[in-house]
């Protein structure tokens, strides 16, 4: 009768952990839906010369649509600096910078504005030049 009710525990024990398994995964397939999850930053941008792809490439990091505050950790993550400041044509608007040393004493500086509306990112503009004597 021991081994039975050895058994009996252990075959409950299992039931129990398959049934919080199923729930677990239950709950988790219902937030995978949740459009208004931050997403985590995966991968470091590239950086580019060229104005045209470096936008490009920050719209595969941030894409039209994203949260405001999605798109501000993404640029941030990737090294730059951001504030929200408030524009005339198309108000309000993200402001990213970052330089990075490109032949010494010339940097090369980034600047990236992220226009935005209750909806999120509705358009990038990115400027890239060199800095230096």
């Amino acid at each position: 009768m021991i081994v039975a009710r050895n058994i009996s525990d252990s075959l409950l024990a299992l039931w129990t952990c398959l049934v919080l398994l199923f729930a677990m995964t239950i709950s988790g397939g219902c937030r995978s839906g949740d459009k208004t999850a931050t997403p985590v930053p995966t991968a470091q941008m590239s950086f580019y010369d060229d104005p045209a792809e470096m936008r490009l490439e920050i719209l595969k990091h941030v894409p039209l649509g994203a949260p405001l505050a999605t798109a501000k950790s993404i640029m941030e993550a990737n090294g730059f600096d951001c504030a929200i400041h408030q524009g005339e044509a198309k108000s309000p608007y993200l402001y990213c910078d970052q330089s990075r040393i490109w032949k010494e004493p010339v940097v090369r500086r980034w600047q990236v504005v992220v226009y935005y509306d209750e909806s999120g990112v509705t358009d990038i503009t990115v400027s890239t030049g060199l800095i230096g004597p």
